[in-house]
């Protein structure tokens, strides 16, 4: 969740973002601890996402079809069901991500 969190923030920044961020008083933590399995498993969920539905531009929760297609055509990093845990987990945060931004629209308005 650590390291898919500080993709989320900062893995995307330029090296001037990086420079302007720290010059306005800014602190950018440092990267955690590199893991071949929490990178598979960020790059993993990247790839199922692009199965995800919508319905009336609300992301709808992934479904087990989406994890089992992956799973049959590339290598897991752990077991199958620490993989499923994983997957669904990231979910969850990347779907409450979601709900926040369209209840802080909806109160916009």
């Amino acid at each position: 969740m650590e390291l898919y969190k500080y993709q989320k923030t900062y893995a995307s920044k330029t090296p001037h973002e990086i420079e302007q961020i720290k010059f306005l008083g800014g602190r950018i933590p440092d990267p955690p601890e590199y893991s071949y399995a929490a990178d598979s498993i960020l790059s993993a969920f990247s790839t199922i996402c692009r199965s995800r539905r919508y319905e009336q531009s609300i992301p709808l929760s992934l479904d087990q079809q989406a994890i089992n297609v992956y799973a049959e055509h590339n290598d897991l990093p752990v077991a199958a069901h620490i993989f499923n845990d994983c997957i669904f987990a990231l979910d969850n945060l990347f779907l409450e991500e979601c709900h926040k931004k369209i209840s802080t629209k909806s109160k916009g308005k």
